[in-house]
């Protein structure tokens, strides 16, 4: 999945897009390992979260002058509004990072975050995302494992996605898929 996430980076890059915003970016390094001059990061998360992740780069010394951190409970506020308000710029391109991201939302949150990105986004805006496909009502021991794990440390799996399911989520919010990767569980 990094593999996947880092390649989106490096073609946006390569094709001129120079606003990266990552959503639910946790303790993530994609902004310090592909900072380059003129690009501008906005990494967005929880309230509970992002504090803590800014103080440490800080404090660990590392480049965040192109990083806007951003504080956002993705529940409760208007990402649209609140990237515009930290300098996001929507008339020009951008790439939307929602890595591991579906699993912790409902997919009627969800449904409306990939609306509000289309909204914050020009044309040309590219958005990558990853959802954890399955059988609805169908699990494998392993993950019912990982959704005990999840639930224990407070993170219950809220998304849920049937093949198909994602792909309608995306269109449906105004993205036009290009490219889809398929890893399913059962």
């Amino acid at each position: 999945r990094t593999a996947f996430f880092d390649a989106q980076v490096t073609t946006a890059l390569s094709t001129g897009i120079d606003q990266m915003v990552i959503i639910g970016a946790g303790y993530d390094g994609r902004a310090l390992r592909f900072s380059q001059p003129g690009t501008r990061w906005f990494e967005v998360d929880h309230p509970a979260t992002q504090p803590d992740k800014e103080r440490r780069a800080r404090a660990s010394g590392a480049n965040v002058a192109d990083v806007v951190f951003l504080a956002i409970d993705l529940l409760g506020g208007d990402i649209a509004d609140e990237l515009h308000r930290a300098g996001h710029d929507r008339t020009r391109p951008s790439l939307f990072i929602c890595e591991g991201l579906f699993s912790d939302l409902s997919n009627a949150a969800g449904q409306h975050l990939c609306e509000r990105l289309r909204a914050a986004s020009a044309p040309q805006s590219r958005f990558a995302a990853s959802f954890l496909v399955g059988r609805i009502g169908h699990s494998s021991g392993a993950q019912r494992l990982f959704d005990r794990v999840l639930s224990s440390i407070g993170e219950p799996r809220l998304g849920r996605f049937s093949p198909g399911v994602a792909e309608a989520m995306v269109t449906k919010s105004g993205w036009r898929p290009v490219e889809s990767s398929r890893s399913t569980s059962s």
